[in-house]
This record gives C-alpha cells, structure tokens and sequence, in this order.
C-alpha cells in the first residue's frame, strides 16, 4: 500500500475541551506533530473500550476520546460507529479521529493516484460517510505500516469489504493471521474478474 495522505490540519471532536484556552476562543487545530499524540490517545481508548468493556456508551459526564458516538451494536461481535469521513477506498476516519483500515481487500491508491483510485474512494464515500456501521476484529488489532485499526465493516448487514471487491473497486489482499473471510473476499474477485468490472476493465493488468 501506498503512503497515505497526512493533513496539515486535523479538526478532533474532543479538541475543544483539550485544547481551548481560558478566555474561550475558538479551538485550536493540532498540526502533524501533535496529531499523532492526540490519534494515539483516542486509539487507545478505543481499543481498551472494546477489549475489555461491553460496548456501552460512557458516562455522559464522562466523555471518553475516539469512542464519543459509539452505541452498542445490534449484532453479536461488533460494534457500532458513526462514520465522520472517508480517506480513500480502503480507509476511514470515526468519531474522535480513529481510523480503521478494511481487512482483506486493496484499492488502487488516491496519493499517488493510481488507476481507479478516484473512483474507490468516491464509492467508499457513497456507502459508508455519514453512516453508522458496525466493525467486527478478526485476529490482528492494528495495521503495522499506520497504526489503523483493522477491521471488517458492515452497513446494514452488508459487508463493505466484499461489496468493494466484488464491485471491482480493488481486489482480495489476505494475510495471516485475518483469514476467516478468505473464500468469500476470493470468489467476490473472482466474480468482478470474469466479469470485468472495474480495475479489472478499466486498468492495466499490474
């Protein structure tokens, strides 16, 4: 996978009660450097949430970074987050700046852009920004290369990551240890291969 695109400036729901001053200005937006203090703080929050809490909101005179508008999810095994942006085709961004990586599947890249990248991501946009979903860990917590959570994403019981693949947005990428969706995400390509369709008519064979 490619590199990422980094903002210059990153606006966290909880900036506010971090960052503002005495005299109630506006808010402060943090640069690179402290942004990844700030995702780092939010990301853990998050994980330590789902690893050992029962997927209930917090206290509401206890707000908590990164996990501010979860609610429990409705199905066994996973959780329910409001979508606040998609990145790119394979990447997106919850409440409190946590970003979550799909597992299994790579889309063409936006930065540098790469063919069908565009179109990726504006799909991942149309199905899941300003949505609720739910994510589901397989074995890993978090992508080594960025830090992202890594996870499957439903939307109204759909899963996101085939619907992708199947649609020819990208194509199956499965590494161990996160296989237990391997020969769906495989027949999905397999189906959007025979039949064309995206990457696999609109772009040169790699």
């Amino acid at each position: 996978m490619g590199g990422k695109p980094e903002e210059e400036w990153v606006s966290l729901p909880f900036c506010r009660g971090l960052m503002a001053d005495r005299t109630n200005r506006a808010c402060s937006r943090p640069t690179k450097s402290n942004y990844g203090v700030l995702h780092s703080l939010g990301l853990l929050a998050l994980i330590v949430t789902i690893a050992c809490g029962d997927g209930s909101l917090p206290a509401a005179d206890e707000p908590t970074p990164g996990v501010s508008l979860q609610t429990p999810s409705v199905t066994p095994g996973r959780l329910r987050f409001f979508v606040e942006r998609v990145l790119d085709g394979e990447t997106i961004e919850i409440a409190g700046g946590t970003r979550i990586l799909y597992i299994g599947v790579k889309v063409p890249e936006v930065e540098p852009q790469e063919c069908f990248g565009l179109e990726a991501q504006q799909r991942n946009r149309q199905l899941v920004e300003g949505q609720w979903i739910e994510i589901e860990k397989d074995t890993s917590e978090l992508d080594l290369s960025y830090g992202y959570l890594l996870r499957y994403v439903y939307l109204n019981g759909e899963m996101i990551n085939e619907i992708l693949i199947r649609e020819g947005f990208g194509r199956a990428s499965i590494q161990a240890p996160d296989v237990r969706f391997q020969a769906r995400l495989l027949e999905a390509e397999e189906e959007a291969r025979q039949s064309k369709r995206g990457v696999w008519g609109a772009c040169p064979a790699s």
